[in-house]
């Protein structure tokens, strides 16, 4: 059982895995908007994110692939794995900032971890 289900209000929306080319952490603020306007006087609020998990190429939008493998690099295989690695990055940390932005007003602390490294492996 997914612990997740013993909250009061919960949503898994990631059920294709992480081989799901067309879902981004992005469709998780929609959610996270819904649970900051809640009344609750305290709430316990956790996001997530797929983030960096490989296939890095997978984890954000055409928007956000500003990194891009040199034309002329030997090693092409690992240069596109940092590339991928780099957008992955940019897109979560916008994803992120829109967390940030939208808790500004209110009394909150905001616990972020990673639990992947990747790089350790290009």
């Amino acid at each position: 059982m997914r612990l997740g289900k013993l909250c009061d209000e919960y949503a898994f929306i990631n059920n294709a895995g992480i081989n799901d080319k067309s879902l981004f952490d992005e469709s998780l603020l929609k959610y996270f908007r819904t649970a900051l306007e809640d009344n609750a006087k305290k709430k316990l609020i956790i996001l997530h994110l797929i983030g960096s998990h490989t296939p890095l190429n997978f984890r954000y939008p055409s928007d956000f692939k500003r990194f891009k493998l040199p034309l002329n690099y030997f090693d092409k295989g690992k240069a596109s794995c940092v590339a991928f690695y780099d957008n992955s990055i940019l897109y979560t940390d916008h994803i992120l900032n829109e967390i940030v932005c939208s808790l500004k007003k209110k009394i909150t602390a905001i616990v972020a971890c990673s639990i992947s490294a990747i790089m350790d492996k290009i």
